[in-house]
């Protein structure tokens, strides 16, 4: 029984080894996929010639050999043997070919060295859960390999390494939970934070719809001319007239069209999270764009200032109850223009 092939002998000692399902029918190298992390290089054969300028903190070995992120120290040297081929310069290569393909085997090798790549690659620090999910990950790409190649022989070999996969599974399905876990931790996170600063400008617009009968704020913007334009503007007038009207395109604040300006959504008293509404996020104004018409003087100087009156920011509405019935708008507020007069290429 000592020469048996290693599944059919795991298969044997099934019964007695704790381990998840999956560990007592072994699949080839590479079985599962592990998040994002099944890659290989876009261009393996062109990598080592382009690769050879890096210095080793900016080297991607994983190109330079064409090997997934997942690949076991045996799957990488066997890469540097199939490629040193063709790069060593006795066989037609270049020395910094050859020598990429050694610096970037080197790094592989060394487990050190290969965090650190990982982790500037991932952009994530030494130590993160993606690190441990691919070092767990390339340990079932060993075992794998060592099983295909008929080197898991005896009762205690296969014993080990039955167990070696279940830990190997594990480990990874540990890390899934708590990646899942941290996930939803940083989604509550991010719908608590979009709830307070909700309520801040709703708090705001309470407090807005409360003053002057709910008036919305006065818009600022600035109109650029020219004398040309301006002279075009009277020139085409067909009646006498000292004032030209100039459209101008603007963005304004307006009460939510889908809330009415409340801020949640379906008429919902709570004020939770998931019911903020989509469309102001629950701010209860949103931006509109408008187009308003200035007029302006015949001998403008540049810096005066021209008010729309009501082509502002639209008015506030008072919530009149909990269940979010709203007032009316108040009045909108006025734009104000400020004219600057473009001359020779510049403002004056």
């Amino acid at each position: 029984g000592a020469d048996r092939p290693a599944g059919s002998m795991r298969a044997a000692l099934a019964g007695g080894v704790t381990a998840s399902p999956a560990s007592q029918a072994r699949l080839p190298a590479a079985r599962r996929p592990v998040g994002g992390f099944a890659r290989r290089s876009s261009h393996p054969k062109s990598a080592a010639s382009t690769s050879t300028a890096s210095t080793e903190g900016e080297l991607n070995a994983y190109d330079v050999l064409g090997v997934d992120v997942t690949a076991s120290h045996r799957a990488v040297r066997d890469a540097f043997r199939q490629k040193a081929k063709d790069a060593h310069p006795d066989r037609g290569g270049t020395p910094e070919a050859f020598d990429a393909l050694k610096r970037a085997q080197d790094v592989l090798t060394d487990d050190g060295k290969r965090a650190a790549l990982d982790a500037r690659l991932l952009d994530v620090p030494i130590g993160s859960l993606s690190l441990e999910e691919l070092k767990w990950s390339r340990e079932l790409a060993r075992l794998a390999e060592e099983e295909e190649a008929g080197e898991v022989r005896g009762a205690d070999a296969v014993l080990a390494s039955a167990r070696a996969y279940a830990a190997a599974e594990k480990a990874l399905e540990a890390i899934a939970a708590k990646k899942k876990k941290d996930a939803a931790r940083r989604d509550e996170e991010k719908k608590a934070s979009a709830l307070a600063e909700a309520e801040t400008r709703r708090l705001r617009n309470a407090t807005m719809a409360s003053r002057d009968e709910g008036r919305g704020d006065d818009r600022e913007v600035t109109l650029l001319l020219t004398r040309e334009m301006l002279d075009t503007a009277f020139e085409a007038s067909r009646e006498a007239s000292d004032v030209a009207v100039f459209a101008l395109d603007v963005t304004v604040e307006a009460n939510c069209p889908r809330c009415g300006g409340w801020g949640e959504k379906e008429g919902h008293w709570t004020m939770k999270e998931d019911k903020l509404c989509p469309k102001c996020l629950g701010f209860g104004r949103v931006e509109a764009k408008k187009t308003a018409q200035v007029p302006v003087r015949r001998g403008a100087a540049s810096g005066e200032t021209v008010t729309v009156r009501g082509a502002g920011n639209a008015g506030f509405r008072r919530q009149l109850s909990v269940l979010g019935v709203m007032g009316q708008a108040g009045e909108p507020g006025d734009l104000v223009v400020e004219v600057r007069i473009l001359e020779e290429g510049r403002v004056k």
